[in-house]
């Protein structure tokens, strides 16, 4: 199925893990990957993924939805409102996540009602570094 698939570019509901499956059947040739306007499925868990399994070159992720925590009172969550190009530090830790660079992954923030994306601070992103180390 597409022998020759370079840059991956979505904008359709998916599950994160057949996005993640997806990724991985083109691991050797892919070399970007973009998703916009889309739900994710469980994108959290797709995000980690990602970088195990496709060494990206370029990635940009911009409004998705994806999937509300048990007990919220909404079924779906907005994220990326900004985009991965957006040059906050929450958005470049995510894209160096992506990118697979020495980075921790902050934790996927719930930018629509639940979250705001300027919560991520400095600090913020020390305490997900220390965690990650003591892992």
């Amino acid at each position: 199925m597409w022998p020759n698939v370079e840059h991956l570019a979505l904008a359709t509901n998916i599950p994160g893990q057949v996005l993640v499956d997806l990724l991985r059947q083109h691991a050797a040739i892919s070399k970007s990957l973009e998703l916009s306007d889309m739900l994710v499925h469980h994108v959290d868990s797709a995000i980690e993924q990602i970088p195990r399994v496709d060494r990206l070159a370029c990635v940009y992720i911009e409004c998705l939805w994806t999937d509300a925590g048990q007990g919220s009172s909404i079924d779906f969550i907005y994220i990326f409102p900004r985009g991965t190009y957006c040059d906050d530090s929450y958005e470049r830790a995510v894209k160096a996540r992506l990118l697979a660079q020495p980075k921790a992954c902050p934790l996927i923030e719930w930018d629509g009602s639940l979250g705001n994306v300027d919560d991520w601070t400095d600090d913020e992103q020390e305490r997900v570094y220390a965690s990650e180390e003591k892992r």
